[in-house]
């Protein structure tokens, strides 16, 4: 009886030997994802070593580690490594011009059984390195640099006052003197500190009045600057803004008694013309609505069209006209031109004419 026990122990043992042996290769990683966390890009490449374990039967053999990005650099174990032994697979990052978040991921390639490719990432957010002078601010006047060279005031109501700041850094060994010059009436400009000290910064402060301007639809205009006497139309500063009605506020019954526009036509077709001809063309429209209708502005897309003359306030229940001139003269082939007008009417506060036709 003993040796039958002692003789099924003997197969028990080889059966185990022999399947281990048999199992192929096979990692067994420590971890599979690492976290650098948060990491300054002006300290250079960063790296971590992913460690594994041959937990097969036979060497493991790994063929290729391959980055998903070039900004990666992998190194791994080059030699078989031994059922039980150790391995590595080490990432290498780069984080320069990569501020932000980051997922990268490496693929490596082996002779496992159970899983021949197998890919491992890592990740981190990269705060990125100060910006010199000249890249954060990067307009230039004179020994003055701006973080930009213009302010958009988006959209104003009229009578409306909207203020706005513009920063500026002295690039200099020297104290150099800002002024602005040819402000537009509807400015007001302050420059803080009038005279800035080398590497100070300084702003300049704007304030727009939509009254003053009293124009309508996007606008722009130009304001200059004196810096140390010195007069330059480079030292432009580019100011925009839109103007338009704020109908949102109105109550139903406010609504209902607004004016209402409707054209008899938004687009006259000329058919064909000869090349140096004067066109004339009329719009007519009528004021469905209860109140005062005004046409604000009209705005063309070309120097070839021009406003002959244009009703502009008509009553409730009225009728009126907008008369326009086309000149073909340096027109060919098919046009398409566009008439913009722009009224109090909330419903139809910027319409669209188009007059359209074939110049030989």
């Amino acid at each position: 009886m003993k040796k039958f026990i002692f003789l099924g122990v003997i197969i028990l043992l080889n059966i185990i030997k022999v399947t281990g042996q048999e199992r192929g290769a096979c990692f067994s990683f420590k971890e599979e994802k690492f976290n650098f966390g948060t990491v300054k890009e002006e300290d250079g490449p960063i790296s971590h070593v992913f460690e594994f374990t041959n937990i097969g039967g036979v060497p493991l053999i790994i063929n290729d580690v391959k980055a998903s990005c070039g900004c990666t650099t992998p190194d791994w174990s080059k030699q078989p490594v031994p059922p039980g032994g150790k391995g590595f697979v080490k990432a290498t990052f780069d984080p320069s011009g990569r501020p932000g978040q980051f997922t990268k991921t490496i693929t490596i390639t082996s002779n496992a059984t159970d899983n021949p490719t197998l890919m491992i990432n890592f990740s981190g957010t990269v705060i990125g390195k100060p910006l010199s002078i000249a890249k954060q601010y990067r307009f230039p006047m004179d020994s003055l640099r701006f973080l930009v060279n213009y302010l958009g005031f988006k959209t104003l109501n009229p009578g409306q006052v909207k203020t706005d700041t513009l920063q500026f850094v002295n690039n200099s060994l020297s104290r150099i003197t800002v002024g602005a010059v040819r402000v537009p009436s509807f400015l007001n400009v302050k420059v803080l500190p009038p005279i800035i000290k080398p590497k100070e910064m300084g702003k300049l402060i704007v304030t727009y009045n939509s009254t003053l301007r009293n124009d309508w639809s996007f606008l722009v205009d130009y304001l200059y600057l004196d810096i140390n006497g010195k007069q330059d139309p480079s030292y432009k500063i580019t100011i925009t803004a839109t103007i338009e009605e704020d109908f949102s506020k109105l109550t139903p019954a406010q609504l209902a008694d607004a004016p209402k526009i409707k054209f008899d036509q938004g687009l006259i077709d000329f058919g064909v013309a000869k090349a140096g001809e004067k066109l004339n063309f009329t719009f007519n429209y009528n004021n469905l609505g209860k109140s005062d209708l005004i046409i604000r502005k009209i705005e063309k897309t070309c120097n070839c069209t021009s406003v002959v003359s244009a009703d502009k306030l008509i009553k409730a229940g009225g009728a009126g006209s907008i008369k326009i001139n086309f000149d073909t003269q340096g027109q060919s082939g098919s046009v398409n031109k566009a008439i913009t007008i722009i009224t109090n009417d909330p419903g139809n506060r910027k319409m669209i004419l188009y007059i359209r036709g074939t110049v030989k």
